[in-house]
């Protein structure tokens, strides 16, 4: 009985279940003695699920942690990249050059594509322009806590309904 998954346990448990219900609600001692056996084959089967859960939760907790330490890592690697290419750009400005070639690497300084700027120099206020340089989107939202809060109600709300699922719950 050990050797069995939790599926063929279930099964197990679902025949047995099915000959009681067939007879009546009559269960015979070797009925008995199986469905003793088979609780405690899914009872044992369920603590074993439940201690591979736990490391895999461990795991994921472990793994998490590096996915962490790894982003801070990258963030860093990234920044110290980003400011040697200030550096080298801004010392390219301040002398004026436009290109430093050297034995692998060429560095030059290229213009990048045009961008939309205010009176401000930063932003862009597309109410101060006129109206054919602005296009009006609507966003359509629902409100899913007033839409489930009529149906708690009893309201109708065409083309809406409620559904209540189920889920595992596992405590120790």
């Amino acid at each position: 009985m050990s050797n069995l998954t939790l599926y063929e346990i279930g099964s197990e448990l679902g025949v047995i279940i099915n000959e009681v219900k067939d007879a009546g609600g009559e269960i015979t001692d070797e009925q008995w003695a199986l469905m003793e056996k088979t609780m405690g084959a899914l009872e044992k089967k369920s603590d074993g699920y439940g201690h591979v859960r736990e490391t895999m939760r461990s795991v994921e907790a472990a793994m998490k942690e590096r996915i962490v330490e790894m982003t801070n890592r990258l963030s860093a690697v990234s920044n110290m990249r980003l400011n040697l290419e200030k550096r080298i750009y801004d010392v390219m400005i301040r002398l004026d050059l436009q290109k430093i070639e050297g034995v692998e690497f060429t560095f030059s300084i290229r213009k990048n594509p045009p961008k939309l700027v205010g009176p401000d120099g930063k932003n862009v206020n597309p109410h101060e322009l006129p109206e054919e340089y602005v296009e009006t989107e609507i966003v359509l939202k629902l409100i899913t806590d007033k839409i489930k809060q009529a149906l708690k109600n009893g309201e109708t709300v065409k083309g809406m309904r409620l559904v209540q699922g189920t889920r595992l719950h596992i405590s120790k």
